[in-house]
């Protein structure tokens, strides 16, 4: 694809992004990097930083246009988990999450906790998604199947719902059920301690296919 054709498409998409999540609370970013540059999954960390940053710095600035109020400039800052953080006593209540697939970069911004997490939908046999997904999410993906969901789109909505609540919960080792569903966005939920954690799955058709 030439600049151009990235471009217009980077503007479909956003297009799309948005629509989707237009009742959402927090605010969302969308980079697709142009041909020069480098795809950011495979880029040095460093380099794959100078992409996030723009990205998260506009994001949070979206968030605090949405509720009328000004910030200063947004520094951003990485634990040693790879997790990205805002580093400014006046943003301390906001965090923040990315997720990359390819040559996409989503990002989240908003009040608490937040997570995020953009996939491929893969074709895969049962076998494959099995392996992949272990019994027990396995039989979350055969619920959404009985209820009349495609294979691979169900399998590709509880892996990317398992790695948002990695994000949320900052722990690999959890449980979580499918707890309602309207047309093609399915809602999962996690119990951590007396709060109710719940993290929502939808497609997006992209200019490059379905995530």
């Amino acid at each position: 694809q030439t600049a151009g054709q990235c471009k217009k498409a980077y503007g479909k998409d956003l297009r799309v992004l948005f629509q989707a999540t237009r009742n959402a609370d927090g605010s969302f970013g969308l980079f697709m990097p142009l041909p020069s540059d480098k795809p950011e999954v495979k880029a040095k960390k460093e380099e794959r930083h100078k992409i996030e940053i723009p990205l998260i710095q506009s994001t949070v600035e979206d968030l605090f246009h949405k509720t009328n109020k000004k910030t200063k400039f947004v520094k951003v800052g990485w634990l040693k988990s790879g997790r990205p953080i805002l580093r400014s006593k006046e943003l301390e209540n906001i965090k923040i999450s990315l997720s990359h697939c390819d040559s996409l970069l989503i990002c989240v911004a908003g009040y608490g906790e937040q997570g995020c997490d953009i996939e491929n939908v893969v074709k895969r046999s049962q076998k494959d998604w099995v392996a992949l997904l272990g019994n027990r999410k396995f039989g979350l993906q055969k619920k959404l199947i009985d209820l009349g969901f495609d294979l691979d789109f169900s399998g590709t909505v509880v892996w990317s719902a398992f790695e948002t609540f990695k994000k949320l919960l900052n722990k690999s080792d959890l449980d979580f059920r499918l707890y309602d569903y309207y047309k093609n966005r399915i809602i999962f939920r996690a119990n951590e301690g007396d709060t109710n954690v719940n993290v929502c799955s939808m497609p997006i058709e992209a200019t490059r296919g379905p995530v």
